[in-house]
């Protein structure tokens, strides 16, 4: 199969990003993407090259806004521009885009982050839904009358087949919901939506039916909140007194005596046809939704009954990426939704204590949205991971995607009882080390980092008076070559080392202070890391050459084409192929968890979190020395619970 990543046709986005961001003049679907990617920002695993940039490539584009063909944004396009401030990674061995949002919507993002603490996110959609009722079971809402039929022809007898769905829909009112004009119930006439000068997002808004607009910045809660105020009501609404959210058949307006039933759509069924249904004892109902509102004339619908279907997390991506002959490797898993919601009250102290409050409440919200999910999954997640020629297994397109999670967020939620954490221990320093042995030589620095990390961190950032957070990128960035380059005659280094990172990267101008750290200070006080980038530099044709010479020898495990001819950056190419190596010994760390059946929950790339049972300490010695074997090498990995 050669195909990648479907657009998402569902998103859950937060009301704070509702209400707060405001985006240039795009269609309905990649309004859609904006909001998801602006969402991103603040929840997204932060870049490894700078914490307030968020990691974001190519399966996000294809998730978010779909192929540029069908008329999708591209991260280069002018709209993402407007409303990003953006920068490439490092050529050398880079390859994710930073993103950030720009001033303006950051700022408004970050006040309404704090105001909204707790809400949950709108379901929305820019295809037309169908509502399912069926007797006493919970709503569903499709996208296309071939699920509504499917999944009715499953629970039902003598359910409405395609060709019937298609044939009462063209017969309805040519008048409803979804055109310009919308009736609602307990209006005098009707509401004319293309009247809304604009939307979700901006300073002011036209809600259907209200004499004049609704000013964003009045709320004290948007829609989906538990109170919101409405421009001229009297009092607050409470949506805690909705037997649905915003979108659904009941509200409670300011000042009704009880709740107003909203008319939401047309119902597709005859009343014959429904009464014939009942008489077989089935009480059916299909009703076409109405928009929820317009973007440049575009509806865009809501219902917390939409569904997310499997296509998000099963595609195959194209051979040029993937490993040979591998199949995808399918992972389910139950989660204690219980736990986590009682373990809720003890996230939420732990995050405030450690994160700045904005940051700490979009963490809290994207908890509580996952915990959400698998609430409505009842506690089961399956995903589908593919293995990259470099030798990870990658999660694919979904919803819930504990590779790019924070790494807060990521532990408090497989932090279930039955859940326990492995990682290797400074893992890509330790593989040099081996492989550097193999041939009779010593790393000394990268024996220090593997004895005491933490001492190391500290120095460095004493050294260059930053954090140790700020320092461990630094230090990683050494490992693989970039970010560094040394002057000879002075004994200096500085930070960056392509020309182009210094005038065409936006991130360039916040790591300059650090730069300028670097090259100032004298030889002596840089020594151990002068000498640490030395060592590792000497230490990579080693690794190249260790591949070549005993895993390679027979030709089987050759490196991947566009990283070994003789075209292009040999700099970035070395790197490429050190890379390739130190991923496909950590990779195996996670087949042979596999092979050995355990209960996988989660791939984060060396690390990984297993259910079912802890892994004794004698079994994680066996993986150890079975890695040694398969590699022939001594003490490559050392594997640690967290």
């Amino acid at each position: 199969m050669k195909f990648n990543q479907a657009r998402h046709k569902v998103f859950d986005i937060s009301p704070a990003v509702l209400a707060s961001v405001q985006t240039p003049s795009v269609s309905a679907r990649n309004w859609l993407g904006l909001m998801a990617t602006a969402q991103h920002t603040t929840a997204g695993q932060s870049h490894s090259e700078h914490p307030d940039y968020t990691a974001f490539n190519g399966t996000y584009v294809r998730q978010f806004f779909g192929s540029s063909k069908d008329g999708g944004l591209t991260a280069m396009s002018d709209e993402f521009t407007q409303m990003f401030d953006k920068f490439s990674a490092s050529k050398t061995g880079g390859w994710c885009l930073g993103i950030k949002l720009s001033d303006d919507n950051a700022s408004r993002l970050g006040e309404a982050t704090l105001a909204y603490d707790g809400v949950e996110r709108i379901r929305l959609t820019a295809e037309q839904p169908y509502l399912v009722q069926l007797n006493g079971l919970r709503p569903r809402a499709f996208l296309s009358f071939k699920e509504v039929a499917d999944w009715l022809a499953k629970r039902m007898d003598k359910a409405p087949a395609l060709a019937s769905l298609k044939r009462m829909n063209a017969d309805v009112l040519s008048d409803t919901f979804g055109t310009s004009t919308q009736y609602i119930t307990g209006a005098a006439s009707p509401v004319n939506a293309d009247a809304l000068s604009d939307t979700f997002g901006t300073s002011t808004q036209y809600i259907t039916g209200a004499a004049s607009p609704v000013n964003a910045d009045a709320l004290s809660d948007t829609f989906g909140t538990s109170t919101q105020y409405i421009t001229g009501a009297a009092s607050p609404v409470n949506a805690d007194a909705l037997s649905d959210t915003f979108g659904t058949s009941t509200q409670y307006i300011t000042g009704a005596a009880g709740p107003v039933l909203s008319v939401k759509g047309v119902e597709l069924l005859p009343e014959r046809t429904r009464n014939g249904h009942l008489k077989r004892g089935n009480e059916l109902s299909i009703i076409k939704l109405e928009p929820f509102m317009h973007i440049n004339g575009e509806p865009i619908f809501q219902s917390p009954y939409l569904m997310f279907s499997s296509y998000r997390s099963v595609k195959v991506p194209s051979d040029n990426v993937r490993y040979p002959a591998e199949q995808p490797v399918e992972i389910t898993a139950m989660f204690d939704v219980d736990y986590l919601k009682r373990e809720r009250q003890n996230v939420v102290r732990h995050f405030n204590d450690v994160l700045p409050p904005v940051k700490a409440s979009s963490y809290i919200e994207c908890y509580d949205y996952h915990v959400r999910l698998l609430a409505e999954n009842d506690g089961k997640w399956s995903w589908t991971y593919w293995r990259h020629m470099y030798g990870r297994l990658n999660l694919l397109g979904s919803d819930f995607n504990l590779q790019i999670l924070p790494r807060l967020v990521r532990k408090s939620l497989t932090s279930c009882p039955n859940m326990s954490s492995y990682d290797l221990s400074s893992c890509h320093p330790r593989l040099f080390v081996a492989i550097c042995r193999h041939y009779g030589v010593r790393l000394p620095h990268c024996e220090q980092l593997i004895r005491n990390k933490h001492g190391v961190r500290r120095h460095v950032a004493h050294m260059l008076n930053i954090t140790e957070d700020e320092a461990k990128p630094i230090i990683t960035s050494f490992v693989f070559g970039k970010g560094f380059s040394k002057d000879i005659k002075s004994g200096r280094i500085k930070l960056v080392n392509e020309p182009d990172y210094y005038s065409d990267n936006v991130i360039y101008g916040d790591i300059e202070h650090t730069n300028d750290i670097l090259s100032s200070i004298s030889t002596e006080l840089s020594n151990w890391l002068i000498d640490f980038a030395v060592e590792l530099k000497n230490a990579r044709h080693l690794i190249i050459q260790w591949w070549n010479e005993v895993v390679n020898v027979d030709g089987s495990c050759p490196m991947p084409s566009h990283i070994t001819g003789y075209y292009g950056n040999t700099h970035q190419k070395a790197m490429q192929q050190v890379s390739f190596v130190l991923t496909q010994i950590e990779a195996s760390f996670v087949t042979s968890i596999l092979q050995r059946e355990h209960q996988v929950v989660a791939i984060i790339h060396d690390g990984l979190t297993v259910t079912n049972r802890d892994i004794s300490p004698e079994e994680l010695k066996s993986i150890e020395m079975e890695i040694d074997r398969q590699w022939s090498l001594t003490d490559a990995i050392l594997i640690e619970k967290e």
